[in-house]
Order: structure tokens, then C-alpha cells, then sequence
């Protein structure tokens, strides 16, 4: 009784959830295209998968920069993190498989194999 007694004191003070509304596509899978909320319509979308390459990728810890990021001996030569956009329409993946492994080899051996402690 007092496990009662203490949900229902204790209950007008926990918070309160409403739950959202669900957009249900009956179509496809995702929301569908109006779906956006209004105020995020205005944001451009650029669609991405895992196979898309990436630009470039930035090394913040070479040596090379090491004093132009404390504006000390500063050249005219252009930023490093400035670059063209390369047309990659035609770009298309030549081999998609993978390769094998030897299970034997220099790598492979094993201590027991030729050359190991164990093989002599």
C-alpha cells in the first residue's frame, strides 16, 4: 500500500511525453518528399553512400604548416586546403573484387614454419 500511496503522490510530478506525429509512407520506405518540416526546407540535401569518394582529407599535424598556423614565416604560396572540384562523372570503379591471401609466406609462417624457433 505504500508503493501505492507513493506512484500516486509522486505521479502528478514526473514529466509528460507526447508523442510525435509519424509519417507513414505507404509508397516506399523513408518520409516522403513533403514531409520536410518547413523550416528545414531551405537547407540544401546532397545524398551520400559509402561508395562516394571523398575530396580530400586533411593531415592537421604535418610539418609543413607548422609555422604558417602561427603566422610565422609566412609565404605568398595558396592555401594547401584550397582545391579545384574534380569532375568525377565518369569515374567508375574498375575491380571489385577481393583479393586473396597466401596462407603461407613470409608473413604467413607461422613459429613453427621454416625459419621459426620451433622448425629447426
Amino acid at each position: 500500500e505504500t508503493d501505492l500511496r507513493f506512484l500516486l503522490t509522486h505521479h502528478e510530478k514526473m514529466a509528460t511525453f507526447t508523442m510525435p506525429l509519424v509519417q507513414d509512407n505507404e509508397t516506399g520506405w523513408g518520409p516522403e518528399a513533403n514531409a520536410c518540416p518547413e523550416a528545414l526546407r531551405h537547407l540544401p540535401f546532397a545524398p551520400f553512400s559509402k561508395n562516394d569518394r571523398l575530396g580530400r582529407v586533411v593531415e592537421w599535424s604535418g610539418t609543413r604548416d607548422r609555422d604558417r598556423r602561427w603566422q610565422k614565416n609566412r609565404t605568398e604560396e595558396p592555401s594547401p586546403f584550397v582545391y579545384e572540384q574534380i569532375d568525377e562523372e565518369g569515374f567508375r570503379t574498375v575491380d571489385t573484387k577481393t583479393t586473396t591471401k597466401p596462407r603461407w609466406g613470409p608473413a604467413r609462417r607461422g613459429a613453427m614454419g621454416p625459419g621459426g624457433r620451433g622448425g629447426r
